[in-house]
């Protein structure tokens, strides 16, 4: 791809807290242009080409880029992480790039059930059936941090989602908690998103600098029943996160090919 694919006509924004959770917010469009402009330049095509394709940009943060691409400007782009772990999955393929995934544990038992969207090295056909090991990420929408369990489970949070669970479990009891909104939508045929309620237990924590923008965000290495990676703005924490922390609230689940 060149800078032709980037123009003022473009009206592409990328705005809001999950794009700041990757570093990737772009407030303007002179600056959505010269930050998609440079990201253009080094991306990799995934399917078709120049005259219709998807292509992607992997910054050294972890950040992704995701661009689609009709007679040869991008007309959408996406934002992704680079999860480094993986989770054995079996997933059923949707329309607009989304899968509804049963997620699996290390001996083959369904351990989690989201809808997520296919971003990075994934394109996708409706309808088909798909297997393999997906690198799944958390884009935080609404984040919550408390210092450890005991604080998170005197939280209103921790209620609502005890209550979520049919009422089976105190709020002591809901860590971790694992929700896929969207999961619920497609199955009361209410159509496809990616969002998910989360409540799990920080296990590693890192500050990432997006090189094309340097914004900041925290990288959050959690366990929600199965191995997830959080991304969170710099700001949108009152402090740094570490260890035996908590984190919660609503994110954006994507998920990768690995």
């Amino acid at each position: 791809m060149t800078d032709s694919t980037v123009s003022p006509d473009s009206k592409v924004f990328t705005v809001g807290p999950t794009w700041r959770a990757v570093g990737l917010e772009m407030t303007t469009e002179a600056r959505a242009d010269e930050v998609l402009a440079a990201a253009s330049d080094q991306c990799t095509p995934i399917e078709g080409d120049m005259e219709k394709g998807v292509f992607h940009y992997e910054d050294r943060s972890g950040a992704v880029v995701v661009f689609d691409v009709v007679e040869e400007k991008i007309v959408d782009i996406h934002q992704d992480f680079n999860a480094s772990d993986e989770v054995p999955a079996q997933w059923v393929e949707m329309a607009d790039r989304f899968a509804l995934a049963d997620l699996q544990g290390p001996s083959g038992e369904t351990v989690g059930q989201a809808c997520v969207a296919l971003r990075s090295g994934l394109v996708n056909e409706a309808g088909r059936g798909n297997n393999g090991k997906l690198g799944l990420a958390a884009l935080a929408g609404r984040v919550e941090l408390y210092d450890g369990p005991l604080s998170y489970a005197a939280s209103e949070t921790a209620k609502l989602f005890a209550e979520a669970e049919e009422g089976e479990k105190a709020p002591k009891d809901t860590l971790p908690t694992f929700i896929s909104t969207g999961a619920v939508s497609v199955l009361q045929k209410q159509g496809a998103h990616a969002g998910a309620v989360l409540a799990a237990k920080i296990e590693a924590a890192e500050l990432h600098s997006n090189t094309l923008t340097g914004e900041n965000f925290w990288v959050l290495e959690v366990n929600a029943g199965f191995p997830l990676t959080v991304c969170v703005g710099e700001g949108d924490v009152p402090s740094r996160p570490r260890a035996g922390q908590v984190v919660a609230g609503e994110f954006m689940v994507l998920a990768a090919s690995k």
